[in-house]
């Protein structure tokens, strides 16, 4: 499967572009207001949940990095009967702040977000859902209405070379719902104290929250290639996880000519597409552009 990143031609596109780079940035810098909203439930936990935590999980406190931060916690929130507390409260209190951590650290990750080809593999080979390539919005809000280009990786060899040159964690589809994501203590609970607790599944189950966006934004069937590495915003690709670049039909002629030349110059092999708009419709078509620059065609 394809996956698409949409851009303006501006330097810094150009710059990644020769140099096999692209930038991951903090989801406070994406355009969506609502990103990385959710919902949180630490009130879920009814009389019998509570007997069930006083007399079957004995409380010993913590020590270590554990016990400064609930004492830490303890004194941001002005709270001084802790000791006071059941077990059941105890735990719950715990259990909430590391659900909180865990949050705030996966908030704080960086990420770059691409377009899926399609999203459902059947619907697309019969004919039902249509490449991602040609949904207007898409050339219109991130590639200045056909004046930019768009760059078509191969997923899989996209990914594996991003681990390859840094520490990618996570690859997710966005899911499109109307609510946002809730994330529960019960529920983070249920994860973390089972017999046999899966340090993957338990992060995943937080990463949702980041992974979630209105259905007013699925027009862009968004993929998200996420990083803790927090330090680093340029990440290095294969220059051969490239395999089409799409120019905008809008582009200036001197434009399009430097940025098909930079593409080349980082993978030689890469397709040379153009988008443009079909005739007698509001649609638009991407075809081979040496064949429809016939006459005025800037390939070397």
């Amino acid at each position: 499967m394809k996956v698409y990143k949409f851009r303006t031609v501006d330097a810094y596109s150009l710059t990644g572009l020769a140099n096999s780079e692209i930038w991951f940035s903090g989801l406070q810098d994406f355009n969506d207001p609502f990103e990385g909203s959710y919902k949180f439930d630490d009130d879920e936990y009814d009389a019998k949940d509570k007997e069930i935590l006083n007399k079957n999980y004995p409380w010993h406190g913590f020590d270590g990095v554990a016990g400064e931060n609930i004492k830490a916690s303890l004194a941001e929130n002005n709270i001084h009967d802790f000791e006071t507390w059941s077990i059941a409260d105890k735990w719950i209190f715990t259990l909430k702040l590391d659900l909180e951590s865990i949050i705030k650290t996966v908030h704080s990750s960086k990420a770059v977000c691409l377009s899926r080809q399609f999203i459902s593999e059947k619907d697309f080979n019969e004919g039902k859902e249509k490449d991602t390539i040609y949904e207007n919005l898409l050339w219109s809000h991130y590639s200045s209405g056909l004046r930019g280009f768009c760059l078509a990786f191969d997923d899989i060899p996209f990914y594996e070379s991003l681990v390859e040159f840094g520490d990618v964690v996570v690859v997710t589809p966005i899911v499109y719902q109307n609510t946002p994501e809730l994330l529960e203590v019960k529920k983070w609970q249920e994860l973390v104290w089972r017999e046999n607790p899966d340090e993957v599944d338990d992060v995943n189950y937080v990463y949702k929250s980041i992974a979630t966006k209105s259905e007013h934004w699925s027009y862009e069937k968004e993929m998200r290639f996420v990083s803790t590495n927090h330090s680093e915003s340029k990440r290095r690709y294969s220059p051969t996880s490239l395999i089409e670049i799409i120019i905008g039909d809008k582009m200036p002629l001197d434009q399009q000519k430097l940025v098909i030349n930079t593409a080349i110059s980082a993978n030689q092999n890469v397709k040379v597409k153009l988008a443009r708009l079909k005739s007698n419709s509001y649609e638009l078509e991407v075809v081979d552009y040496k064949s429809a620059r016939v006459g005025s065609c800037v390939l070397p």
